[in-house]
């Protein structure tokens, strides 16, 4: 009987050592708190912590968290700080991320910055869902990353962010493969990045608030953003792209149809200081019905702007401010005028008048294919008209003295208008 009550007895002792793990946030600053941590809560896998720090300038092994299964809250592994002094700790020698093989669940935010020897993410293989999902922050437009991290591959079973993605810095990162499994974020925001493609995004659909991208360096387009289909939500409704130096349309963005906010805030896209933009193809299917507000600034190569959705938003009377960009898409007046039916349209399916050169120089040859007589008028985008005059086969058009830039067409036989665009290149 003694026998059997000793061994219940230690069987209770067991049990309750297991289930013990530190309570309140957890500062990890130094190797010697890691390596100590199973040593002073044996058998603990699951931190109820709200914070769980790791930053520390001689931290060079997670080898002491084998076994930690899940973190309720954050974790930050490299910038941090004290919690009282206020001091700021980095991770000056941890190269990668073996000793938490075990994590697959993050409750809240994993943040990865302020680790400058960090290659890869090597041990977070198992790690399945997590909160966001941040690597670097900016501040006074400086942002604190990652230097020498190449690969974040070990993501690959990756398949739940619960809310935001956010990518800053990171200047040697150059895609995003091991995040092919994520299907939905809250907001995407991608800055002073040097990614070369998007590709690790290729199954992501759904923004359920924001899209902010911002001074990135290397990408020409959003290629890789392929089955996107809708932006919006609750918190924000945003578009925002600005100060991208390379970005020059918005190709890969193809199939994003809807902008859906129900945000207490005025759902705005904005389009800001990108200095190689020249067109905004690829945003041909986008729905701007619930967009409040139109931004389109300072782009000096945005010429072409007069897609279908812009052009609804205006006929539609949205609010937009549009100017410092290049002839064609320097002003609301501008961009509806380009908004005019191609001149390459047809009667019947047949073409009904034809423009060459265009755009033109010296002359214009207007040629009206079925010898019909036509009525040609063209305006410069003040609204001045530049030339009106009854058309039968042919008419040459002298434009010599025309200033360089963007002219509505209006014209057509009895019966019907055609409307289109020509420019000049004086």
């Amino acid at each position: 009987m003694k026998k059997t009550t000793f061994t219940l007895l230690l069987s209770f002792s067991c049990s309750w050592l297991v289930a013990q793990c530190p309570m309140g946030n957890i500062f990890f600053s130094t190797q010697e708190q890691i390596d100590s941590f199973q040593i002073n809560y044996p058998g603990c896998v699951e931190l109820p912590s709200e914070y769980v720090f790791i930053s520390g300038a001689n931290v060079n092994s997670l080898n002491g968290l084998l076994g930690i299964r899940s973190i309720a809250g954050n974790l930050v592994i490299g910038g941090g700080w004290d919690g009282s002094g206020g001091t700021w700790y980095s991770n000056l020698t941890l190269e990668n991320l073996h000793g938490l093989d075990s994590l697959s669940f993050i409750g809240k935010d994993l943040q990865i910055w302020g680790n400058p020897k960090l290659k890869s993410l090597d041990g977070l293989e198992k790690l399945d869902s997590i909160g966001s999902l941040i690597f670097g922050i900016v501040v006074d437009e400086t942002p604190f990353s990652n230097d020498k991290l190449e690969s974040i591959e070990a993501l690959s079973n990756l398949t739940k962010i619960g809310d935001n993605l956010y990518i800053a810095g990171n200047d040697l990162l150059h895609n995003l493969h091991g995040l092919e499994n994520i299907a939905s974020v809250g907001t995407l925001g991608l800055s002073y990045c040097s990614l070369d493609s998007l590709n690790g995004l290729s199954n992501l659909q759904v923004i359920r608030n924001g899209f902010y991208f911002d001074h990135n360096s290397t990408l020409e387009n959003f290629n890789g953003l392929t089955n996107l289909q809708s932006i919006g939500g609750l918190f924000s409704g945003i578009f925002f792209v600005k100060d991208n130096f390379a970005l020059k349309n918005f190709k890969g963005l193809e199939n994003l149809e809807i902008f859906d906010s129900i945000s207490p805030f005025s759902p705005r896209l904005e389009i800001l200081r990108n200095q190689n933009l020249e067109s905004l193809t690829g945003l041909d299917s986008f729905d701007l019905s619930q967009v409040e507000e139109l931004y389109i600034l300072s782009n000096p190569q945005l010429s072409i702007c007069n897609i279908p959705p812009i052009c609804e938003y205006l006929e539609n009377g949205g609010s937009a401010t549009i100017s410092n960009n290049a002839p064609g898409c320097n002003s609301v007046a501008e961009i509806q005028a380009a908004c005019m039916v191609s001149i390459e349209e047809a009667f019947d399916g047949k073409p009904a008048v034809l423009f060459s050169p265009n755009p033109a120089s010296d002359n214009l040859q207007i040629q009206i294919t079925n010898n019909e007589k036509w009525e040609i008028s063209l305006y410069d985008l003040q609204g001045r008209q530049m030339f009106r005059q009854a058309v039968s086969g042919g008419e040459m058009i002298g434009m010599k003295d025309w200033p360089p830039g963007i002219y509505a067409l209006r014209g057509g036989p009895t019966g019907g208008f055609l409307q289109g665009k020509l420019s000049s290149s004086n």
